[in-house]
Formats: C-alpha cells, structure tokens, sequence
C-alpha cells in the first residue's frame, strides 16, 4: 500500500494498492548447450476505493540462444507473455474477465574489436563495440484492459534494448524496429579500469506503434539519437553526461551532466 504525502493529488490519481503481489521468476542455463530458459510469473491483487479493482495473473516463459566468442555475440530470444484480468466495479460496460497473449521475438547482436596502445606512460586498450537489437511483437488491441501500475519508461539509452517500453505489463508495445548503436571504451590495462565509455543509438520503426497510453498512434520512423559519455578522470573525479536529438524539431531534446568528487574517505 502506498501512503500519497501530496495531499492535493485527487484520490482517482492516487496508486492502487498491492494486496497481495506474488512473484516467482524462474531462470536456467545449460552448461552443455547454448539454452537459456526462463519463466516470468506474477500475481497481483489491485484495489482502489471506487475504482475498477481485481486480479491479474502473468506468465511469461522464453527461450533464448546465446553464443558467444572472444569477438562477438548473437542471441535470438523467443517469449510468450499470457495475461488473465478478473476484473470487479467496471462502469464502462466492458467484460469483466479479460485475457491477452503476445509472442515476442527478438535478435541481439554485436561485435568487439579491441586495440593496445601506450600513452604518456600507461598502458590502454581501445575497444569499439557495434551493436544491433531487432525486436517484433505483433498489434493488439489492449483498450479493454485498464492500467493499473503501467507507465512510459524514461527514455535513455539502456531504453533502446527494452522488449517493452512500459513498465509493468498492462501494457506490451506493438514493435517492428531495429536498434542501431555502438559503444567505445578506454580501458586502463594496469588497473582494469574505464576510463572513458562513450554510447551512441537510435530506433528505426518499420511500423506506427499503437499500442500507446494515450491512444493516440505514434508514426514517427526514428527514435531520438542517444549519446552518452562518461568517464574516470582520476580515482577520486568522475563524470556522467548524456543528450538526445529530436529529429522532428532538428534540436537537442534533453541533455543533462554531472560530475561528482569522491575522496579517498569515501566522502
């Protein structure tokens, strides 16, 4: 249950409540086989005092394939997400019993070239990493389900390799599209240490995304670019900064930096 200390937010605005939630993630990996299995589960109880409350029950099992070598990376993944919704006080006249089954399918994959080389007396090695990330899950309509928990990730670049944009799962986005992106690394040899980390990315949409919050379709064909840098300057000196690129308006969108001191006292 959530305690709401803004009191000037409206009771309909207000979280639902959790009682109770239960969650049992299952994961296995084969030593022999390049296999992963796993199994996502869930099982919530939502109320909200006069509002449409119930049950929802989730599982979601995949099996993925990955293989790996000392230069690159591939794994496909496949997943099928069920959902079952019991639903109570509905005034919209919409069924109360509702149910949803998605397959998703996704292929990530990438490369790692690496180089040594010797500055001002140190030891470094370079590293430039390409990446791609395909992911398809068919359109379905989801307007009968009502939103409990589900809302818009914040975007950034750990979004780009998302299979779904929401968080929680009243909500599973309709996709076609295929994540471009590549990063590079300054690593200190002696230390093990990164120096520098700069990552760059963008979604192409192949398809209109319907499956939105708003109901609103969303047609654009590219996501914002993503870059991200930041780096180790000394032990104690750090840095983080990041900027996207709205190509609709030709302007950065949201760019934000930070930097933070932290002695040898861990102060």
């Amino acid at each position: 249950a959530y305690q709401t200390t803004d009191r000037s937010i409206a009771d309909i605005s207000r979280p639902y409540q959790k009682l109770p939630q239960v969650t049992l993630n299952l994961d296995h990996s084969f030593e022999q086989w390049p296999v992963d299995l796993a199994m996502d589960n869930e099982y919530i109880h939502f109320y909200r005092n006069g509002r449409v409350s119930g049950h929802r029950v989730n599982t979601k099992p995949s099996i993925a394939f990955p293989i790996e070598t000392a230069g690159s990376f591939i794994k496909p993944k496949f997943s099928l997400q069920h959902t079952q919704y019991e639903l109570n006080d509905r005034t919209d006249g919409k069924a109360d019993s509702v149910s949803r089954t998605l397959p998703i399918a996704s292929l990530d994959g990438g490369l790692f070239f690496e180089k040594n080389f010797k500055f001002a007396d140190s030891e470094y090695m370079h590293t430039i990493e390409p990446r791609l990330f395909y992911l398809y899950i068919p359109e379905k309509d989801q307007t009968d389900i009502p939103i409990f928990d589900s809302s818009l990730y914040d975007f950034s670049y750990s979004s780009l390799f998302r299979e779904n944009r929401f968080s929680s799962i009243d909500r599973v986005q309709d996709a076609n599209q295929v994540t471009v992106a590549m990063t590079t690394r300054l690593i200190d040899s002696e230390t093990g240490q990164e120096r520098l980390n700069l990552s760059v990315g963008e979604i192409f949409y192949f398809r209109d995304r319907t499956v939105t919050l708003s109901g609103q379709p969303e047609t654009d064909g590219l996501s914002n670019i993503v870059a991200e840098l930041r780096g180790q300057l000394t032990d104690e000196l750090s840095f983080t900064s990041g900027v996207q690129w709205n190509h609709d308006v030709n302007d950065i969108s949201r760019a934000q930096a930070e930097i933070k001191y932290r002695d040898k006292g861990n102060r």
